[in-house]
């Protein structure tokens, strides 16, 4: 089942990420408005055609009994958050489900590290779970699985990588780091939640969404020393030294879900082809061509 972009309100989850920024304004402007939910107070930036709904999805019943309804939701959050919504969401009157994952599900699966590998083990299961419960339910999802994200006002690797380059005026890299990302824009995925919902072949499907550009890590830093206007600089590390420095930063809080198992993919290719999100609902992702404010945004 398709619904129209304005059909009715639709509740968005995983509000505040970067994808929320781009997409709760569209749907603010379209008839019926949306209910944002998030753990904090409402955010400045929200548009006025959008409710605010304070709930942590890891408690019991976030939801109110008396919510809705709410044909369409947006699961921007967590996947794992999504399975227990799944019955309260059906009492709410949803019918259909756009929920983002990720390509870690399949870029972690054979990590060194056995958290990462448990980590996509957990992708894995609650896709499953997901697909599993809307059937029970009756209720048409779809899954997004974004590559690198970048730009908006969530937290996501390249933001880290731009503070870096800001503070230090140099970055870190272990060998030639040559391996290919795709790094795809938070407003193109936004908008793919949109696109996806008008186009009936996309019910009860998941689709890998990457960027228009496959670049060398390397050069991809590169592309953000030129939007922050510094000349490219790369130290040059010690695979050990720069292993112990991520986990410093990550038990000084300094740095989240990267862990020194990244290293093993600097010479890795982790690409996937976005085609049949192209074809299904005209998907069209941009390049990477970023502006010092889609790099380091104001703060929310």
């Amino acid at each position: 089942m398709a619904h129209p972009h304005g059909v009715a309100a639709a509740l968005v989850t995983g509000a505040t990420t970067g994808i929320g920024g781009y997409l709760l304004p569209a749907l603010a402007a379209r008839a019926g408005g949306a209910t944002a939910l998030g753990r904090g107070t409402r955010p400045g930036w929200l548009p006025p055609g959008v409710a605010w709904l304070r709930a942590d999805l890891s408690r019991p019943a976030p939801l109110p009994a008396e919510g809705g309804p709410w044909p369409v939701a947006f699961h921007l959050a967590p996947l794992g958050l999504l399975v227990p919504l799944i019955e309260p969401l059906a009492r709410a009157g949803c019918t259909r489900v756009v929920a983002v994952g990720t390509t870690s599900r399949f870029t972690k699966a054979d990590s060194a590290d056995g958290g990462e590998r448990a980590l996509a083990q957990r992708f894995a299961a609650a896709e499953a779970a997901l697909a599993s419960r809307c059937a029970e339910r009756r209720i048409a999802w779809t899954l997004l699985r974004p590559t690198l994200i970048w730009g908006g006002r969530g937290r996501n690797a390249i933001l880290w990588i731009a503070r870096v380059v800001e503070r230090a005026g140099w970055f870190p890299l272990v060998g030639p780091a040559n391996g290919l990302r795709q790094p795809v824009h938070a407003e193109d995925l936004a908008q793919a939640c949109l696109r996806c919902l008008d186009a009936p072949g996309a019910c009860d499907r998941a689709y890998n969404l990457s960027g228009a550009e496959a670049l060398p890590f390397r050069e991809l830093v590169a592309r953000v020393f030129q939007a922050l206007e510094k000349p490219p600089r790369f130290a040059p590390v010690p695979a050990p030294l720069c292993r112990g420095m991520i986990r410093l930063a990550a038990g000084a809080g300094l740095v989240r879900g990267i862990t020194p198992a990244a290293l093993d993919r600097l010479e890795r290719d982790l690409c996937f082809d976005h085609g049949e999100a192209t074809r299904d609902f005209g998907y069209a992702p941009r390049g990477f061509r970023p502006t010092r404010a889609d790099l380091l945004p104001p703060p929310r």
